[in-house]
């Protein structure tokens, strides 16, 4: 298949709605806001952090944070049938609690004129659930559906089930798997096969 269109994605950052933060001896430093990324934070209080771990948490940041380029295919054996990738593990934190959430991603779409390279799926995937990002995952369900759509897909479905340690572990303490979902196009249509088929791969 030959490369016919390119465009650049740059991760984008959700804000945590407020974080506390002590030093060793446990002494309230300052209560930050939601106006703060957490490296932002972290860069402002790097004394009391130690340099050694403010470098390590600035390689995570970039490794799991960097733009890169998604290839688009010209569809060129004019497949019109669902091509699915499921169960791409990943964790995230809750911007709530900042607690961790461990998700399992399954996307599916039914291209027309364009076709997206299988590593894709994962880097897209990335861009709104990973280790250094605040989020919920409503919202993330639908950032990855946004990003699907630009292929212009006859339809999309992504369906995600997340473990929240901030109901797991605290709280409540009712360890559950939240599942949420996102629908588009011909996966929309009752009478269509393609949502059910779906459906049947991820059970």
């Amino acid at each position: 298949m030959r490369r016919d269109n390119i465009y650049s994605i740059t991760p984008s950052f959700t804000r945590p709605t407020r974080v506390k933060w002590y030093s060793r001896d446990n002494r309230n430093l300052s209560r930050i806001h939601s106006n703060k990324t957490n490296m932002e934070i972290i860069k402002e209080k790097k004394k009391d952090l130690g340099k050694e771990t403010v470098r390590r948490l600035s390689g995570v940041s970039t490794e799991f944070n960097k733009s890169f380029t998604l290839r688009l295919f010209k569809n060129e054996e004019k497949y019109d049938q669902m091509i699915a990738q499921v169960g791409i593990e990943v964790m995230a934190l809750c911007e709530h609690h900042l607690l961790p959430f461990q998700c399992t991603v399954n996307i599916a779409y039914i291209p027309s004129g364009w076709i997206m390279g299988l590593s894709k799926f994962a880097r897209i995937v990335e861009l709104y659930l990973n280790p250094t990002i605040n989020t919920v995952q409503e919202r993330a369900t639908q950032q990855i559906m946004n990003q699907l759509k630009k292929l212009k897909p006859k339809g999309a479905m992504v369906v995600i089930k997340g473990t929240h340690s901030c109901i797991g572990y605290r709280g409540i303490r009712k360890p559950s798997v939240t599942i949420t979902s996102a629908v588009y196009g011909v996966f929309k249509e009752n009478n269509n096969g393609a949502r059910q088929e779906f459906l049947q791969l991820i059970k």
